[in-house]
């Protein structure tokens, strides 16, 4: 003969289905909760970030670099980044030789300047730079940290809310 115990606790008759109910309603807000983190990112990094003094920060000089930042959701994770060839290098710094057609020489130096790169030297049909990392989407990331936490709490509030009717 085996020995068993049975324990009811009041009001949790229905827990088992309603654990389903709350992991069903999570799966269904990620979409949600991966647009709102992504807006969040991108919103730091325009408004923080791609304007402001320099050196510290990347000033507008035309506003592509924070008009092509953007995020995108893909499966079930958040894309954030720009797709112009200067986000890299201002996000990581570069230091390297570049090729300048002769015809583009005096424009790329006047430029280049402007955007905070440093030009060394122009030799024939290269020139090295030497860009300090400005980073606005790590940095934008990190200080979204907390507001992305509340964005999934609100979310999970949500769905147990729903899940206890």
């Amino acid at each position: 003969m085996s020995l068993v115990f049975a324990v009811q606790a009041k009001g949790l008759e229905g827990l088992p289905n309603k654990l389903r109910k709350f992991r069903i309603g999570i799966i269904a807000r990620q979409s949600v909760m991966l647009k709102l983190a992504g807006q969040e990112v991108v919103g730091r990094s325009r408004e923080d970030y791609l304007r402001g003094p320099r050196p510290g920060k990347l000033g507008r000089v035309s506003g592509d670099l924070a008009r092509s930042t953007q995020f995108r959701i893909s499966g079930d994770r958040v894309i954030i980044g720009s797709n112009l060839p200067y986000a890299k290098p201002h996000e990581k710094g570069f230091r390297g030789v570049v090729p300048v057609k002769a015809h583009e020489r005096r424009v790329k130096v006047v430029f280049g300047r402007q955007r905070g790169f440093i030009v060394q030297q122009v030799r024939g049909h290269s020139m090295n730079l030497n860009i300090k990392p400005r980073p606005f989407l790590s940095t934008a990331l990190k200080d979204a940290k907390d507001s992305i936490i509340e964005i999934i709490n609100k979310q999970a509030g949500y769905a147990m809310k729903e899940a206890m009717r």
